[in-house]
């Protein structure tokens, strides 16, 4: 009985640490996700300066979700998944309001779980 409660705990407890961003640029980047396509502006908050946002260059990020992305696609996912890259000098001397309102993304990635499963979960930058 106690087996089969730490088993159902842990199941609520999963997070899914495939989805990869690799830099490939000679400058640092920050990365994160959002799920509120076909909504692409801007509109949450910055978190960026986490450490864990960041991407030095040639560097790759692990970018972590609670449950898998296969079930995230099915019950919160509009479609697509959207993978913003900014560039690190803008994010650490810009206020979060002027990046929002200029756009200052330097790529953005519209991705399906099909797109996903063919990339290996990589997204790679550029």
């Amino acid at each position: 009985m106690l087996l089969v409660l730490s088993l159902s705990s842990c199941k609520n407890n999963y997070y899914d640490f495939r989805l990869k961003v690799v830099n490939n640029s000679n400058k640092s980047i920050y990365a994160d996700f959002y799920e509120s396509y076909p909504d692409t502006t801007l509109g949450f908050n910055s978190h960026f300066r986490n450490i864990d946002k960041k991407v030095s260059p040639n560097g790759t990020i692990t970018l972590g979700r609670g449950g898998t992305w296969e079930r995230a696609y099915k019950e919160d996912i509009q479609q697509k998944l959207l993978v913003f890259i900014f560039d690190a000098g803008i994010v650490e001397n810009t206020p979060w309001d002027t990046i929002r309102s200029k756009y200052l993304v330097l790529k953005r990635y519209d991705l399906t779980l099909k797109d996903l499963d063919s990339l290996n979960f990589k997204v790679t930058y550029p």
